[in-house]
């Protein structure tokens, strides 16, 4: 009996260890407000006018949202950007936004001249 309860203990072990990380492997840590600041280009106080699909070959899948930019807290956006709320890696996207909602986004810009979210869905805040 104790030859099965050590093999059922070493067997639950490998399986916690095997799975657990796993588990928790799409979760995007949290950023202190001071690391969204510092690795901001852009932070702004926006509405979302728009929605629009990826259309492209290179963008197929993708969503973005257009921003009107009320106040700059940071950096010189124009006054309408593109955001990525859906593309190829969550933790780059805004997640998704509300059509007419007021955000306050930490944003990098990419080559493309695109925004990004600096840490996906968690430097996006809705605010009234």
């Amino acid at each position: 009996m104790l030859k099965y309860k050590r093999h059922a203990s070493i067997f639950a072990t490998t399986c916690y260890c095997l799975i657990v990380p796993h588990a928790y492997a799409n979760q995007i840590p949290q950023y202190s407000l001071e690391k969204e600041v510092s690795t901001s280009d852009t932070v702004v106080l926006g509405k979302i006018e728009s929605i629009v699909e990826g259309s492209g070959q290179s963008d197929k899948g993708f969503r973005y949202a257009i921003v009107f930019v009320g106040t700059a807290l940071k950096g010189h956006p124009d006054q309408r950007i593109e955001v990525v709320s859906r593309g190829n890696a969550p933790e780059e996207d805004a997640g998704p936004l509300r059509l007419g909602g007021g955000y306050l986004l930490f944003l990098h810009r990419s080559d493309d001249g695109r925004y990004h979210a600096v840490n996906g869905p968690n430097s996006v805040y809705e605010v009234p």
